[in-house]
């Protein structure tokens, strides 16, 4: 082990959504006086990475950007795996972190086969947890299962990521540690002239406006977040809806939403506007997602005090306390998420008085400083 400071190594395939936040956050926020941090990442999934890892060498960590596919490629693969010991080797590391599927199967193979024993992984979610029909349910779990045998410790970011890990892992309850993803409550804030946002913008004044943020992809379920949308706007027309994010599904939602009559009220952002104050754009948070492990963009929302009606899967229900902090339905339901939506928008003073009680939750339980203290505590432990 390094005398000075702890090494510590991040690999990371899945350089995009809540992955790519959470690594980000805990590079940046590491105690330096103990720590060297250090990152392994592949920028295929989205080229824009290669900024964010410049910025984080600019900062002091070290970073090698190395492609890893997201499917699996056994040519592509064996040459990932042959670069990353290489780099394992060279780096002297005393932990490796990996982070979900790609890099967690391949980084903890390659940590092993470089000589390093202090091996953590955070799935974030599981790929047999992912809806892939029952073979690749049961191939996905048998190779997590072989991966945990190269595994210290799993780290799970909800209390549903640490039960499925103890019941389809096998693994004894002491090598896996719950560690909830946080936010910096203090600094999630919506844009306080939202009214002029909404306006740049492109939405109308005083209307009510449901929103959503994330890839438009299966996982984030956005015909859902339509067919809800749909049953709002024949209750109460003058509802808009905004969508924030990019991703393969975009053409075939688009024409979804002109055959639904959302085309003139339904705003598609790629990116949020105006940096990260973007949450003044919503009242009322719409989270359709089929599988989560604990989702940024609910903790963010409800740290800038923007109530919730999602769907209860993976740790949601963890987050948003029913009724109290939010909505909470079941899945592939969009008339019920539409009937939670009505509900928050008809009532003003019952809206504000959730987001209220969210932000408070979020302050409470969801910290960005408490999430890295206790992963610091988890690195020290194994040294």
């Amino acid at each position: 082990m390094n005398a000075e400071r702890i090494r510590v190594c991040h690999i990371l395939e899945a350089a995009t959504g809540g992955a790519r936040r959470h690594v980000v956050d805990i590079l940046r926020h590491l105690d330096r006086k103990r720590f060297a941090p250090a990152l392994i990442a592949s920028s295929l999934r989205d080229p824009t990475f290669a900024a964010v890892a410049q910025a984080l060498a600019q900062e002091g960590v070290e970073v090698q950007l190395l492609q890893m596919r997201r499917e699996v490629h056994p040519l592509a693969d064996a040459w990932a795996l042959r670069c990353l010991m290489k780099l394992l080797s060279r780096g002297r590391f005393d932990i490796v972190h990996t982070h979900c599927s790609k890099a967690g199967m391949l980084g903890r193979l390659a940590a092993r086969m470089a000589g390093i024993h202090r091996v953590v992984h955070t799935p974030h979610v599981f790929s047999f947890e992912m809806k892939n029909g029952r073979a690749q349910a049961v191939f996905y779990t048998l190779l997590e299962r072989w991966a945990a045998r190269c595994t210290d410790r799993l780290v799970a970011v909800s209390g549903s990521n640490r039960e499925a890990a103890l019941a389809q892992l096998a693994l004894p309850a002491a090598r896996v540690t719950l560690i909830p993803n946080g936010v910096d409550a203090a600094s999630e804030r919506p844009d306080p002239d939202s009214a002029g946002l909404r306006r740049r913008c492109g939405l109308p004044d005083s209307v009510p406006v449901v929103g959503m943020a994330g890839r438009l992809a299966v996982q984030k379920n956005p015909g859902d977040f339509l067919r809800a949308a749909k049953i709002v706007a024949e209750k109460l027309p003058a509802t808009h809806f905004v969508w924030i994010g990019s991703g393969e599904l975009r053409a075939r939602l688009l024409a979804e939403a002109q055959i639904h009559g959302l085309a003139d009220r339904l705003k598609w952002l790629p990116d949020w506007p105006e940096g990260p104050h973007g949450y003044g754009l919503f009242d009322v948070l719409a989270l359709p997602s089929l599988w989560e492990g604990m989702p940024y963009v609910l903790l963010e929302a409800m740290a800038c005090g923007v109530p919730a009606a999602a769907f209860a899967v993976g740790g949601v229900p963890e987050a948003i306390e029913h009724g109290v902090s939010g909505q909470l339905v079941p899945p592939r339901r969009p008339d019920l998420l539409a009937e939670a939506l009505l509900e928050l928008l008809g009532d003003d003073a019952r809206r504000q008085d959730m987001g209220r009680r969210a932000r408070d939750r979020v302050s409470r339980n969801f910290r960005l400083e408490t999430m890295v203290r206790s992963l610091e505590n988890l690195y020290l432990s194994l040294v």
